[in-house]
């Protein structure tokens, strides 16, 4: 029943449905892919399209399994879990943007450290040339006092 609503059919179609969900939305060989895994398929993950065109992500658990007179046949759950992929989609769009901001940031800063190094370096020029020319004044200074003024 969760099949039915969660595809859209109504339920008059419940007996076409059965063959619809095991065949013609996921296009897949249950046999083949039952007897892959031993008979057993768990969250297998898959998008459907529902009667009305829309998706819907399914995540389907599965078992082959015999009656009393051998035949066998397929037990399952389809769980809907569009919400879940949404929100993992979500975290993932987050995810890339945080780290597009971490990067830009990172840039910010390393540009900021880069500005700061060069403005030490003009303040030690700057107190190396104010030494350099104190220390030129001097000797000046007293040879300027020595000499006559002319």
């Amino acid at each position: 029943m969760i099949m039915v609503s969660l595809l859209a059919f109504c339920r008059a179609r419940i007996s076409e449905i059965h063959v619809l969900t095991v065949e013609d939305p996921l296009n897949l060989d249950w046999r083949k892919l039952c007897a892959h895994r031993k008979g057993l398929i768990r969250g297998f993950e898959t998008e459907v399209t529902r009667k009305g065109g829309g998706t819907c992500w399914c995540s389907i658990n599965i078992r082959a399994t015999r009656d009393e007179d051998g035949a066998l046949y397929y037990e399952g759950i389809v769980e809907d879990i569009t919400d879940r992929k949404q929100a993992e989609e979500k975290l993932k769009k987050y995810s890339e943007n945080l780290e597009e901001m971490a990067e830009d940031r990172t840039k910010d800063l390393r540009n900021a450290q880069e500005q700061l190094v060069r403005r030490e370096k003009l303040a030690i020029l700057g107190q190396l040339a104010e030494s350099m020319g104190h220390e030129l004044r001097n000797p000046l200074g007293i040879i300027s006092k020595k000499l006559p003024n002319y």
